[in-house]
């Protein structure tokens, strides 16, 4: 009866550890240097987007959307999608107007997203009202 017990607690902190590992961070090293790089970019207006039911997904968008408004930059909060499938196994897309080709000022985010581990893609939306605006969307882990 122990010995099963004692099992059966492992195999639950087990499942708990790989859960919780697969959780994105921004650690500190991170967020100074993405703080640093945006601080110096020309702020442009941006929404960040999260997965409605998804806590991993929101607890990183809003790790980004600190840091983003301790460097004075324009965010529009943390927007939660409804549709649980978009964007799944991408960390962050960040997204332009469809039809749009990318502006050459949103390269230096990019960048500098890149540059501290933000697993980052470029994409598009019908959703951004006019060429200068982003979408940070932040994908769900499958």
């Amino acid at each position: 009866m122990g010995c099963g017990s004692f099992q059966a607690i492992a195999l639950l902190l087990n499942v708990q550890i790989r859960r919780l590992s697969r959780y994105r961070r921004l650690d500190a090293m991170q967020r100074a240097g993405l703080l640093s790089d945006l601080r110096i970019l020309p702020t442009l207006p941006m929404t960040i987007v999260a997965p409605a039911k998804d806590v991993e997904a929101r607890s990183y968008a809003a790790q980004l959307l600190a840091v983003f408004r301790e460097a004075g930059w324009p965010v529009f909060g943390v927007k939660l999608d409804p549709h649980p499938d978009n964007a799944t196994n991408v960390d962050v897309l960040l997204a332009v107007r469809s039809g749009c080709e990318v502006p050459a000022e949103h390269e230096p985010l990019f960048d500098a997203l890149r540059r501290v581990g933000v697993h980052t893609m470029r994409g598009s939306t019908p959703l951004l009202a006019d060429d200068r605006s982003l979408m940070l969307f932040v994908g769900r882990r499958a």
